[in-house]
């Protein structure tokens, strides 16, 4: 994997302009942590998500994205699925926008992007957050601040991924999840993947909700006729059999 490189850089001064295995990315005013900018200008940012993408997604894919966030991975996945692919990326901050706008923009990438905290089941019938109990941790993270348990988080649309395909009129043969939770509702609720999706790509949380509750969501999948292809941190890569 290439690591970051400056495309522009002035000894003394952090550079704005980066390069992320061929992605560019801005990285001076972004809203997150200095953490993260370092494993960007360093090339390693989501580095397990982009490998599954690159190992699991082909030309002509259609790409249902939960947790769009900064738009770096939405990038690689529209690399990975053109020409023919299609990607819509799913948000709940919408603070967020702007810089996901830029991102695929600077990189010549297009997303349907969607304002909505996405329940990843498909099903018609849109779950409580109350009565699935799961609690989405964002009061130390800008990039998760829009989640409902965030203080001072706006009210955001609480929808099912069936909803959300419906609306745009997405068939997805590919799910590509980040959000702190969804593991939750997968051991609550199946997610009931449509026969369309062949690869779902999923990170989990371990560090927020320990060992078990990841098997168990990951089992869920498995469970609907998925096996494991590939595991990386967190992140796991499933194959519709």
């Amino acid at each position: 994997m290439s690591p970051g490189k400056a495309i522009l850089s002035i000894p003394g001064i952090q550079p704005d302009l980066v390069d992320v295995d061929g992605i560019k990315v801005r990285v001076n005013d972004l809203p997150t942590s200095r953490r993260i900018r370092r494993h960007l200008r360093r090339g390693d940012y989501e580095n397990a998500e982009r490998e599954m993408v690159k190992k699991l997604l082909k030309p002509g894919d259609q790409v249902l994205e939960l947790g769009a966030s900064l738009g770096v991975v939405a990038c690689f996945i529209g690399r990975q699925t053109n020409p023919g692919g299609r990607l819509v990326s799913v948000e709940p901050n919408v603070d967020l926008k702007r810089f996901f706008e830029r991102q695929l923009e600077l990189n010549g990438c297009q997303s349907t992007w969607i304002n909505a905290l996405c329940c990843p089941i498909w099903e018609n019938e849109l779950p409580s957050l109350t009565a699935l109990k799961v609690y989405f941790p964002s009061d130390d993270n800008r990039l998760g601040r829009a989640g409902p348990s965030a203080k001072g988080g706006r009210d955001i649309p609480w929808e099912t991924a069936e909803a959300v395909c419906h609306d745009c009129s997405l068939e997805p043969n590919a799910v590509v999840m980040d959000i702190e939770g969804a593991e939750e509702v997968w051991t609550k609720l199946p997610p009931c993947f449509p026969p369309s999706v062949r690869v779902v790509i999923a990170e989990f949380h371990h560090q927020l909700y320990g060992i078990e509750t990841s098997a168990k969501a990951a089992q869920a999948v498995v469970e609907e006729g998925f096996r494991m292809v590939g595991y990386q941190h967190n992140v796991i890569a499933f194959e519709r059999k």
